[in-house]
């Protein structure tokens, strides 16, 4: 088992008073590695001595890793706004020291030559030519077991069967970071997805832009983990909450609902939404809300929602298997 911590972003400083700078010098290449020079400035009201400091934030990206063979990882990481290319670094977590892989402007790259039973370190930093990043994400670990190649990689979830209907699905967001497991080894496909979870996946789906706006929901905290992507999807308007100036964050996510926040994302990235089904032959089509028909008859069109039964059930709750199962579709039609 080769064990990838992977992290996203600059190092991270303790001290809300300094800034990170890149620094592009070897100090020990003896050993193979870089001093790539996270050198740590101070900055005092807004200002270093004698320059004003214009810091350029980019977010850190959510980084996944699958193998590839017996020794070779494929690193994947979702695109980051502003972000001229992306450095990879190898961190010795013994030493503390980093070596300089490569620039490359994709979002994925595979590492090869790796020793089974060995722990391997990674960092993805987003990187643009006038500044480096100065925030940094939690740290982020996967599990790539080494395998042959063509063979498949074995479901971290124990409450996910190898045959079930969703499995792939699973696996496939479970890899991008799109979704993350209720605990070491369970997924719950079976559990309701709330409207908090939908907007904060959709937002990593879409490089999990820096936001600072507020939503202006009422029932959106500042401190809640969904309340950028709340504020993002508010300002881009892909939700609109309810009524009485709420969002119920908290709240299952009917397959309508779905839906429609698919479909206003799709019309921001400027995806085709012309696709349409005629949802008439299903028995519960009366019950569809006016706001979400044309949503839904473009989601069945396109192959991202399909009914059950002859219903299309647009009140039911979307289960987390089936949250899964919709994401991957949507990538895989849009080629995200």
């Amino acid at each position: 088992v080769t064990i990838l911590g992977v992290k996203g972003g600059s190092w991270k400083s303790e001290r809300t008073d300094c800034r990170t700078e890149y620094r592009d010098e070897g100090r020990v290449a003896s050993q193979g590695y870089e001093d790539v020079g996270f050198r740590v400035i101070q900055v005092l009201n807004g200002e270093e001595p004698e320059q004003k400091v214009e810091l350029t934030t980019l977010p850190a990206p959510v980084v996944s890793a699958a193998a590839l063979s017996d020794d070779a990882i494929q690193l994947t990481w979702q695109s980051v706004e502003d972000a001229e290319a992306y450095q990879l670094f190898e961190y010795d977590q013994e030493t503390g020291l980093v070596r300089m892989l490569d620039r490359t402007s994709d979002t994925s790259y595979t590492v090869s030559g790796l020793t089974p039973d060995t722990a391997y370190s990674y960092i993805v930093q987003p990187f643009s030519y006038t500044a480096i990043g100065d925030n940094v994400s939690a740290e982020y670990r996967v599990t790539a077991t080494t395998l042959s190649a063509g063979e498949a990689l074995p479901l971290a979830f124990a409450d996910v069967a190898p045959d079930a209907w969703y499995a792939d699905a699973v696996r496939y967001v479970s890899e991008r970071g799109l979704m993350s497991g209720t605990g070491d080894t369970a997924f719950s496909p079976d559990d309701t997805t709330t409207r908090g979870m939908v907007v904060t996946i959709l937002w990593r789906l879409d490089g999990s832009p820096a936001w600072t706006t507020t939503s202006g929901f009422s029932d959106v905290e500042e401190s809640a983990y969904y309340a950028e992507a709340v504020g993002w999807a508010s300002a881009n308007g892909i939700v609109g909450g309810y009524d009485n100036e709420t969002f119920g964050p908290g709240d299952p996510i009917t397959r309508e609902q779905m839906a429609a926040i698919l479909y206003r994302f799709a019309q921001t990235r400027g995806w085709d939404t012309t696709a349409w089904a005629d949802l008439s032959g299903y028995a519960d089509a009366g019950e569809i809300s006016a706001y979400a028909l044309p949503a839904l008859q473009w989601a069945n069109g396109a192959g991202l929602i399909a009914g059950s039964g002859g219903a299309i059930l647009p009140g039911d709750s979307a289960t987390r298997a089936q949250v899964a199962a919709i994401l991957m579709r949507l990538c895989e039609t849009f080629a995200v």
